[in-house]
C-alpha cells in the first residue's frame, strides 16, 4: 500500500505547473545596433507576453553581441512571445538609499551628482512602445535589435 501512496505522490508531483526543477529554456543572442553602429554595454529585457514566464536580460558587448540569460549565464529564454526594451546609462546608476548617513555627512556640503542619462532614445526604455518583440521557440533563436534615432 505504501509503494502505491509513494508512486501516486510521485506521479502527481510530476504534473503540477512549475515545480520543474530544470526548466527548460532556449538559447537567444543577436547583436544591438544604433543606426548601424554596434553598442556596448546596452541592457536589453525580454519581458514575457505571457504572465506566468520568466523575465529575460542580457547586457551587449563590446562588439554589440549579446547572449538571454534567465537563471544562470548564457541560458536563454522560455519558449513565447516576448516585448523589448534597450537602454543604456552614462555613468554609474544611482546607489540605493542608505538607512542614516554616514557620521561625517555635512548637508551644507554635499555634492548632488546629476541623474544617470539614458544614451538611448527614450522610446526603446519602454517596452510597451518600443516597437521591439520576439518569438522565441524551442530552438536556438536568433534576434538582432536594429534601433534607430529617430
Amino acid at each position: 500500500m505504501l509503494r502505491i501512496v509513494s508512486l501516486a505522490v510521485v506521479c502527481f508531483s510530476t504534473l503540477l505547473p512549475g515545480c520543474d526543477a530544470n526548466p527548460k529554456t532556449y538559447p537567444l543572442s543577436g547583436v544591438v545596433t544604433l543606426d548601424g553602429q554596434k553598442i556596448a554595454g546596452a541592457t536589453i529585457v525580454f519581458v514575457p507576453v505571457a504572465p506566468a514566464t520568466e523575465v529575460a536580460s542580457a547586457t551587449s558587448k563590446d562588439d554589440g553581441s549579446f547572449t538571454a540569460t534567465t537563471f544562470v549565464s548564457g541560458d536563454g529564454c522560455f519558449p513565447g512571445q516576448y516585448k523589448v526594451k534597450v537602454y543604456k546609462y552614462e555613468g554609474l546608476p544611482i546607489p540605493p538609499a542608505m538607512a542614516e548617513p554616514p557620521k561625517d555627512y555635512d548637508p551644507d556640503n554635499r555634492v548632488i551628482s546629476p541623474p544617470p542619462k539614458n544614451l538611448l532614445p527614450v522610446k526603446y526604455f519602454d517596452e510597451s512602445k518600443s516597437g521591439l518583440s520576439v518569438t522565441v521557440n524551442p530552438q536556438p533563436t536568433k534576434f538582432d535589435i536594429a534601433l534607430t534615432k529617430k
